[in-house]
């Protein structure tokens, strides 16, 4: 098709934001009990079908109507042939339902929503803008270098069929996270946090009094400072942890079905990456592992990148003595 303004940088941007929108929607129906998360799908699908209807309209019409209503944009791609506009009506319909008479759509009629919009999505991509679905990679909305690079080649390794290389990848970018967020907790959580040590000291001269007939031996000393010291990393590490997990947050489940399955891997301080490859290939991945490792990995990035803000550390002053990325 003859398109006005062709697909750039900007237009493909547009188009990966909508495949996003709709990915999100897709998650709110995974669980089918949670009536409330019914009718956000269906804002969500519905936003998706908006931005990928004004985007192809700049690219057919070739000027932009992104402050248009979407009713009228609709009206004015009916010409196209085969353009599914009586399906984009009734999901801004079933939008504006909930807008404007509180509508509570049921779990079915979000599942059919569900599969209009994909379907009529990627034909829009294939007759209008010859795109293929998968060709709109969610990679692109990651800003890290170090985890968008690792899940991009995951994303052609599954396209390959290569499952054995796509987990590796995956499990690297995943890594980059936990790096990421694991170097944040060393500077929110230090060594000697006095939050998490309070009152747990194991000290010899506290208890030495206790003992008075055994005297102040330098071994039970050295002992006792070594089991300080080893009690305290312990509670650290555990505090870290913790706030890992608390990033995680929903995807909790998730990540303890990805803990069990993924190969066993090495994160070094420096933020180096090794995966043990032999123990990768034992576990012979077929295409429903590697999909669900690649998917948790890259829907898991999407969720915690943006709440990885830098924090500035101010003096009473105001002035910013140290930021954590």
């Amino acid at each position: 098709m003859n398109l006005k303004k062709s697909v750039g940088a900007l237009e493909t941007r547009r188009l990966v934001y909508s495949k996003f929108l709709l990915s999100q929607a897709k998650k709110y129906l995974e669980n089918n009990v949670v009536e409330s998360y019914f009718n956000i799908s269906v804002i969500l699908f519905a936003n998706a079908v908006e931005v990928l209807v004004k985007t192809l309209a700049y690219c057919v019409q070739g000027k932009d109507r992104f402050n248009d209503n979407i009713s009228e944009i609709l009206k004015s791609m009916k010409s196209l042939p085969d353009f599914p506009f009586s399906e984009f009506d009734k999901i801004v319909k079933a939008r504006n339902a909930i807008y404007h008479g509180a509508t509570l759509h049921t779990f079915s009629t979000c599942k059919d929503i569900e599969e209009i919009t994909e379907r009529s999505f990627k034909l829009c991509l294939k007759s209008y803008l010859n795109l293929e679905y998968d060709e709109l990679s969610l990679t692109d909305l990651i800003k890290d270098d170090k985890i968008r690079l690792p899940l991009r080649e995951a994303e052609k390794y599954l396209s390959d069929r290569n499952f054995l290389e796509a987990v590796i990848s995956s499990c690297h970018g995943f890594a980059m996270l936990e790096h990421r967020i694991n170097q944040r907790g060393r500077h929110q959580v230090g060594d000697f946090h006095p939050d998490f040590l309070w009152n747990t000291e194991i000290s010899w001269i506290k208890e030495q009094r206790k003992f008075v007939n055994i005297g102040s031996s330098p071994e039970l000393v050295a002992l006792s400072n070594h089991v300080e010291e080893q009690v305290n990393k312990k509670i650290i590490g555990l505090a870290r942890r913790v706030d890992f997990l608390l990033m995680l947050g929903s995807a909790y489940e998730n990540y303890k079905h990805f803990e069990s399955i993924h190969p066993k891997y090495l994160i070094f301080l420096d933020g180096t990456f090794e995966c043990i490859r032999e123990d990768a290939v034992k576990r012979n991945y077929q295409k429903d592992q590697a999909d669900f490792i690649f998917n948790f990995v890259l829907s898991t990035v999407l969720d915690i990148e943006p709440r990885l803000k830098p924090l500035q550390l101010r003096s009473l002053s105001g002035d910013v003595y140290r930021t954590i990325e």
